[in-house]
């Protein structure tokens, strides 16, 4: 029989940890790549603390592996989740509750984008949640 590894024996590794920051600031910054340029244009919804404080936390993350960090980065994703999720919901009680017009927009693709946006979110949860550091910031 084989030796096995559970998936939290072998994400507590740092160098693993440290792998997966990497790429979530790779990926992160392609995600916003296109629109650095809006960043300070809030009027279509693209704000600097959207973009610059997830990828700080990276940073700090990559750089330190602290837990502290990890505390703060895991707050803001889980909170950020949140506020997708309210953006949904209420998307689709406006469209529920619209008597102007009979035809509906939630079509297929729309209830696709939303099914994979969830699953990504609840993934990157599950992933940032399972690498939790074990080392703190020592006080001195």
């Amino acid at each position: 029989m084989k030796n096995r590894i559970s998936i939290n024996e072998y994400l507590k590794s740092d160098k693993k940890q440290r792998l997966i920051y990497g790429i979530g600031i790779l990926l992160w910054i392609v995600l916003w790549f296109d629109s650095f340029r809006f960043i300070n244009q809030s009027n279509i919804g693209i704000y600097s603390f959207q973009i610059i404080i997830p990828l700080l936390l990276l940073i700090g993350q990559l750089i330190l592996n602290k837990k502290e960090i990890w505390i703060l980065l895991i707050s803001y994703l889980t909170l950020y989740t949140l506020w997708v999720l309210k953006n949904m919901l209420f998307d689709i009680l406006m469209e529920y509750n619209r008597d102007y017009s009979p035809q509906t927009v939630w079509t297929y693709e729309r209830i696709k984008e939303s099914t994979i946006m969830i699953l990504i979110l609840f993934a990157v949860n599950w992933i940032i949640w399972k690498i939790k550091p074990q080392k703190t910031i020592a006080i001195e």
